[in-house]
């Protein structure tokens, strides 16, 4: 782990009677709205379609209560999970997606304008050329199905603040994927989540840069990180 020491992990659970049924409502139309375009374009697989809420919704919203940011940034956001899902599921807090592919970025676009959703707001780039921070104040990334935790967070810190909070949505505990680059960063917590009627193992990673200041916040990408 390359001498950053990792919390004791804490239980994170979720349970699908907690979502109001107006907000259900709002997935429920969302999930429509994916299955339709999934005919087409390929943006979750085919043995996946029928596990959605379970695996993909539910495991979204896990994160809605340890969310600190004034404003959530989803690396690699995909199909909408976890950013899209939980801007649906938190409407006063604004959101942006980050995501490379077109196809996947119309998609989001399209979501947003179908239900009205004014506080999202889509990006089709990759997360490492982006230069125009899009908010104020503290905010919240996080990434799901990025890739290494080492691109997650050298892709996204030279457009941070020292306030700012990362979370990533890692597997049960495969510690390659669990390696942290360097003494920038603190592990605040490791949640192990559990959802009700779900066989989903999965851990989030909380992390900050180092409170007490060490190591500068780098203001050029290493390349070699970029997947």
């Amino acid at each position: 782990m390359n001498g950053v020491k990792l919390p004791p992990c804490q239980l994170l659970e979720f349970s699908s009677e907690e979502i109001p049924h107006e907000i259900r409502s709002r997935l429920e139309s969302y999930v429509e709205l994916l299955l339709q375009w999934n005919r087409s374009y390929n943006l979750v697989g085919a043995r996946e379609a029928p596990r959605l809420w379970p695996r993909h919704v539910y495991d979204s919203l896990v994160l809605q209560s340890v969310i600190r940011g004034q404003m959530g940034i989803d690396i690699g956001s995909g199909a909408g999970f976890p950013g899209l899902v939980l801007a649906l599921a938190d409407p006063e807090r604004p959101y942006c997606l980050i995501e490379s592919n077109r196809k996947k970025a119309l998609f989001l676009d399209h979501v947003k304008r179908q239900l009205r959703m004014e506080n999202l707001e889509i990006r089709n780039q990759r997360a490492e050329r982006v230069t125009c921070k899009p908010r104020v104040g503290p905010a919240t990334f996080m990434s799901r199905a990025l890739g290494s935790l080492s691109y997650f967070l050298d892709a996204t810190v030279s457009w941070c603040e020292r306030e700012d909070q990362w979370l990533a949505m890692k597997g049960e505990r495969p510690p390659t994927e669990w390696f942290v680059p360097d003494s920038r960063w603190h592990v605040t917590s490791v949640w192990r989540v559990w959802i009700d009627g779900s066989d989903t193992r999965r851990h989030v990673l909380d992390l900050c840069l180092n409170p007490d200041g060490s190591g500068s916040v780098p203001r050029t990408i290493d390349q070699s990180m970029v997947e």
